[in-house]
C-alpha cells in the first residue's frame, strides 16, 4: 500500500482517487454522494468527515481537495471514501484497506 505524503499546512497536491469494485473495475458514480473520512492511525476518532469532490463519475474518480485545518497536525492518517448511491445503498473505498497519508512537519512551525 502506498503512503502519500504532504507537509504540514499545505493544501496541494489534491489525493486523486478512482474507486474501484472488487473485480478493479471503475465504480460508476452517477447519482451518488461521495464522503471523505480522514482519521490518525492511532486513534479511533474520525477527524474529519465531509464531501470529496467527485470529478468524473462515469470513471469513479474522486478527489479529496485539502482543507487548512486537515493538515495542521503532522501524523500518519487513514483515508477512506464513502459511497452513496442513488438507491441508498452504501459502500467503502478501498474496501481492503485504507489509504494512507503522512503529514510531515514542516521546519520553523
Amino acid at each position: 500500500m502506498t503512503t502519500i505524503k504532504i507537509k504540514q499546512d499545505d493544501t496541494q497536491p489534491a489525493m486523486k482517487v478512482r474507486l474501484k469494485d472488487s473485480a478493479g473495475n471503475p465504480v460508476s458514480l452517477t447519482g451518488a454522494s461521495v464522503q471523505v473520512a480522514i482519521q490518525h492511525y492511532s486513534k479511533p476518532v474520525i477527524k474529519f468527515l465531509r464531501s470529496a469532490y467527485v470529478a468524473d463519475a462515469s470513471t469513479g474518480e474522486v478527489w479529496l481537495i485539502w482543507q487548512p485545518e486537515e493538515t495542521k497536525v503532522p501524523g500518519l492518517y487513514r483515508i477512506e471514501f464513502r459511497v452513496t448511491y442513488q438507491d441508498g445503498n452504501r459502500e467503502t473505498f478501498p474496501n481492503d484497506g485504507y489509504l494512507m497519508v503522512n503529514i510531515l512537519e514542516r521546519i520553523g512551525v
